[in-house]
């Protein structure tokens, strides 16, 4: 459901489901890698860490953010 959602909101971007552990991309493959809400969630995020940076280009980019929603 949720990757509906966003491919109706960005019919544009691609999305895909899997584990973000073991990415379907090439070594190198993107200039900025962008982790949103995931970092936290694992117990040792050193393998994410790994496998983010092992995605971006040498001189490249990676950024984790946290969101925190509040419900009411």
């Amino acid at each position: 459901a949720m990757l509906r959602r966003g491919q109706r909101r960005r019919p544009d971007d691609h999305f895909l489901q899997g584990s973000a552990l073991d990415l379907p991309f090439r070594d190198g493959t993107f200039s900025q890698v962008l982790c949103w809400g995931t970092l936290h969630v694992l117990g040792t995020p050193s393998g994410l860490i790994a496998e983010l940076r092992r995605v971006a280009m040498p001189g490249g980019r990676v950024f984790s953010a946290i969101s925190s929603i509040r419900r009411m």
